[in-house]
């Protein structure tokens, strides 16, 4: 077989981006077309490499608050069901303390049953950490991700923050510390970043500082954290002045210029992250990252229980937990980009969705209800097929030209509705079609349900 070529690939398009995570994802299921199937035609050139394909983008968030929202319990032990969980979902990157803003890490150090409840945010009790950075980097070990902390930023003065955080860098990649699981030392921390969302904080927050502040703090807490360690990432987080061409608006503001748009947005916004709709956003965002090499690494919020937005779920006794939608579409996109190179793909489809502008999201009038994303390491060829048709069943062609097709199978998730049974193990199923391949063509056909996603896994010749 010929060896593949390598080219470039263009950036994200913005429009792209929002239009199609967020008002393809929430406004199509208000015009939803009538039942039927449409057709979803791939192409994937397997000889046309784009870039290497980034583990990396399939990371997750475990703050330690509450044990890391369950996965240790009261005493500091793991818990079986949740870590074995974490285990399978082997996400690439954990970010840690998820909360940093009030967060002192050497209050979270030392034999667990000395540690001393401390502040952790407005609004919720003192508690100890039980989950703290040894914890942490032992998880990091458990599912084999990179470790990723965020530093606080908010609560002290500039010099008392710079102290802190580069005393915790010489902590992690200094000192040899060793996992009380395996008896290896612990990893490094590669990557750090300066705070969480500084940009969501309103002028009447206690922890708000303004522009110029901020600014003056990250300078201080770089310099000091580089000296430590001059190896290492840091990353700042930061929101443009305007999306699409509006204003920024304060987290206050979002419900109601969601409900503008979405007559049932207010009740329903905060459960649809738990719903296959929500699934579909995690899906096509991960399809588009995929796609651009620039992308250093991303993390999903969050790995487990905290509230809605877990992969899986924790206040339960069961062994393994439940899993959330969401989780299906991590777990098919850490296969997808596990190694290899992203190649070449283009999705015909007829069927279109007028998507209406929400919140930050511009129109796109005419966004095509079908989206690819395709890898090959090897004789491997994985594709992620993506129907955003809420109401009609996709009929899948994907060819593979010049090269034969020995076997493939395809492994998707659906659901009875796009908004169905939030955070319930209906909300989202796993199923394995009936898949036909012509060998010598190149091609692989399948049925995809209405608002579903999967990965096809082929072997060539």
């Amino acid at each position: 077989m010929p060896q593949p070529t390598l080219r470039n690939t263009s950036s994200l398009n913005r429009r792209q981006v929002l239009a199609s995570s967020a008002a393809a994802g929430l406004s199509m299921a208000s015009q939803a077309q009538g039942l039927g199937q449409h057709a979803i035609e791939v192409e994937v050139k397997v000889q046309d490499v784009l870039h290497a394909a980034n583990p990396l983008l399939v990371g997750s968030n475990t703050p330690w608050v509450y044990g890391s929202e369950g996965l240790m319990d009261h005493d500091g032990q793991w818990r079986d069901g949740p870590a074995n969980r974490a285990k399978e979902l082997a996400p690439t990157v954990l970010r840690y303390p998820g909360v940093p803003d009030t967060y002192h890490w050497k209050q979270g150090i030392g034999p667990a049953a000395q540690r001393k409840p401390v502040f952790t945010y407005p609004g919720q009790p003192f508690q100890k950490i039980f989950y703290g950075t040894i914890e942490f980097l032992e998880a990091c070990e458990h599912v084999g991700a990179q470790p990723l902390i965020e530093l606080n930023m908010h609560q002290g003065s500039d010099a008392e923050l710079a102290q802190q955080a580069a005393e915790w860098v010489r902590f992690t990649n200094q000192q040899t510390h060793v996992s009380r699981l395996s008896g290896k030392p612990l990893p490094k921390v590669l990557y750090w970043e300066l705070g969480n969302e500084p940009y969501v904080m309103e002028r009447n927050h206690p922890l708000y500082l303004k522009t110029e502040h901020f600014a003056r703090r990250v300078n201080a807490v770089l310099a000091a954290i580089k000296a430590v360690d001059p190896s290492i990432k840091v990353g700042l987080p930061f929101a443009l002045d305007t999306y699409s061409g509006r204003p920024w608006r304060p987290n206050s503001e979002m419900a109601t210029v969601v409900g503008e748009h979405l007559g049932w947005a207010k009740k329903m916004f905060d459960g649809i992250v738990m719903t296959q709709g929500g699934a579909l956003f995690v899906a096509d965002l991960l399809r588009m990252m995929a796609h651009e090499p620039q992308m250093e690494l991303g993390a999903h919020w969050s790995l487990n229980g905290n509230w809605i937005f877990g992969a899986f779920e924790v206040l339960t006794q069961a062994n393994p937990p439940p899993v959330r939608p969401a989780f299906h579409a991590l777990k098919m996109f850490r296969r997808l980009l596990a190694g290899g190179h992203i190649v070449a793909s283009q999705v015909k489809v007829d069927a279109t969705q007028k998507a209406t502008g929400i919140s930050f999201s511009a129109p796109w009038p005419n966004m095509p209800l079908a989206s690819a994303v395709a890898a090959r390491q090897g004789k491997t060829v994985q594709v992620v097929v993506i129907n955003k048709d809420p109401a009609r069943a996709g009929a899948i062609k994907l060819s593979l030209p010049g090269v034969q097709v020995q076997s493939a199978q395809v492994e998707q998730a659906q659901a009875k509705a796009l908004f169905d049974s939030p955070g319930q193990p209906e909300a989202s199923t796993l199923v394995r079609p009936e898949v036909q391949v012509d060998a010598k063509r190149g091609t692989v056909q399948w049925q995809m349900g209405p608002a579903s996603y999967g990965l096809a896994t082929l072997t060539l010749a």
